[in-house]
């Protein structure tokens, strides 16, 4: 994922979900695991505030770093640490 022609600093998955987290309103980021990663994707959005069938899964997350840029929370000169 390194840019050509420049340098780029690394984020961790983990610090980029939490930057994610921090910005959504009523909602949250969940990493899912096992069956639940297979079927639905890594990363999904569920709703935090009790509304749309008690926290049921607002949106499939396929590429973290793109999600993270169209929020804004990943500067261009910052790239998704693998």
């Amino acid at each position: 994922m390194k840019k050509s022609g420049g340098d780029s600093v690394p984020v961790s998955e983990r610090a980029l979900a939490q930057r994610i987290n921090r910005t959504l309103k009523h909602e949250r980021l969940v990493k899912l695991r096992g069956r639940a990663a297979v079927k639905l994707g890594t990363y999904v959005i569920v709703r935090s505030d009790g509304k749309a069938g008690q926290g049921g899964v607002q949106r499939r997350i396929s590429n973290l770093e793109a999600f993270a840029r169209e929020l804004g929370v990943l500067a261009a000169y910052e790239e998704l640490s693998e």
